[in-house]
Parts: structure tokens; C-alpha cells; sequence
């Protein structure tokens, strides 16, 4: 049985310069990949910079859960200044501050903010604030604050402990 190909026959051998199997389209001289490093660079700034603020809201977050916690022990009652800091340092690890608390302060001010050097009563406020560094990814072009940050909490006294005085 014999085959029958339609069409003239094509030669075995082709002359003149071969040409390429896949044909790519016109040379763009690497500009795609001018243009990838140039859109990447900026795509990893925004999500570096979206990643460093994420880590700085539950920072902020977590302080201020920290300092709410801690009024409302003073507001019960604190017995010894350096046992309070030492319960709200715990309680900063606990909400993910880790070790990054640098100052506790409470202040027990008379009300309207007269300070005539009496103790604080039942009833006045307090002010709880702590002071914390922030994590800092340092990434370039990235703004974010550098320094120590606070936050801050009142609550009324409900109860007196040893200290009625600002510690």
C-alpha cells in the first residue's frame, strides 16, 4: 500500500540560514526585567511597610491592654511599688509586649488637679502609664517612630493600698 502526499515535495535539505524554532517576538533588550526590578522594589516597600505597621498596631494594642489591666489593679490597691511593676511587667509579656516595657509609672492626682500635697482618697483618679520600645523592622523609606513609646490609662480609686502616693 502506498501513501499519496499532496503538495510538492519538500527538499531534505533547506539552504540558506536556518531560522529559529520558536519565534519570541522583536528583542525588548531586557526592559522587562528593568521594569520588574523597578515594580518589585516598590511592591516589597508597601509590603514591608504594611508587615512593619501590623507589628506596630498589636504593639500598640497590647499596651494598651497592659496599662488598662494595670489601673485597674492600682484602682484595687497597691501595696508596694516595685511588686506592682514587677505584676505589669508579667502582664506586658502576656500581651505580647515581651520584655520590651521600660518604665510603670502611677500617679494618684487630687481631683481637678490640685496637688496640696495630701494623699489620694477614695474617689480620686489615678493615672497608670507605661513606657515601651517599639519593634523597628529598619527597613529604608519605611517612616515609624524610633523612640519609646506610651500609652496611658485612668481609673478611679476604689480601694487604698500601702502606696497613695505617685510611684
Amino acid at each position: 500500500m502506498s501513501s499519496v502526499v499532496d503538495g510538492p515535495a519538500r527538499p531534505a535539505v533547506v539552504d540558506g540560514p536556518a531560522r529559529p524554532a520558536v519565534v519570541c517576538g522583536p528583542a525588548d533588550g531586557g526592559t522587562t526585567v528593568v521594569e520588574f526590578a523597578i515594580v518589585s522594589a516598590v511592591l516589597f516597600m508597601i509590603l514591608f511597610g504594611i508587615i512593619q505597621y501590623g507589628i506596630g498596631f498589636f504593639e500598640r494594642q497590647a499596651a494598651s491592654s497592659t496599662v488598662r489591666e494595670a489601673a485597674r489593679l492600682a484602682a484595687v490597691g497597691v501595696d508596694n511599688c516595685e511588686t506592682f511593676r514587677t505584676v505589669v511587667m508579667e502582664r506586658a509579656d502576656g500581651n505580647g509586649l515581651g520584655g520590651k516595657v521600660a518604665q510603670v509609672t502611677v500617679d494618684f492626682r487630687p481631683p481637678h488637679g490640685t496637688d496640696d500635697g495630701v494623699d489620694a482618697v477614695v474617689g480620686d483618679p489615678l493615672r497608670v502609664t507605661i513606657s515601651y520600645t517599639p519593634v523597628r523592622l529598619g527597613l529604608p523609606f519605611v517612616p515609624y517612630p524610633t523612640g519609646p513609646l506610651t500609652a496611658t490609662a485612668t481609673a478611679r480609686i476604689e480601694q487604698l493600698g500601702g502606696e497613695t502616693t505617685s510611684c
